[in-house]
């Protein structure tokens, strides 16, 4: 899927929660979130990457990123981020 695929398909959303990689193949993931963003402001996004630094945490910080998991990460991991994002903003 293209980045303006993932976007057309956030605006015609809602949608509960976006789960994405800091590295893509036609853009980097904070830049999609940005965009993503314009759309969904409210909608909670887990960030994973292989990539995890100082710099990349500000990052996230700042564009909203509900949480950010460093890979590999673990699957009970995995579903209790998904979990507590869901519960803690419903769509609009």
């Amino acid at each position: 899927m293209t980045e303006q695929d993932a976007l057309a398909r956030v605006r015609a959303g809602p949608y509960h929660l976006v789960l994405l990689d800091v590295r893509m193949p036609s853009i980097d993931g904070l830049t999609f979130l940005r965009r993503l963003r314009a759309y969904a402001k409210d909608t909670p996004v887990i960030v994973m990457t292989a990539h995890l630094d100082e710099s990349l945490e500000a990052e996230a910080s700042e564009v909203g990123v509900y949480a950010l998991l460093p890979k590999p990460a673990f699957p009970d991991v995995i579903i209790a981020k998904v979990q507590a994002a869901l519960q803690r903003t419903p769509p609009s």
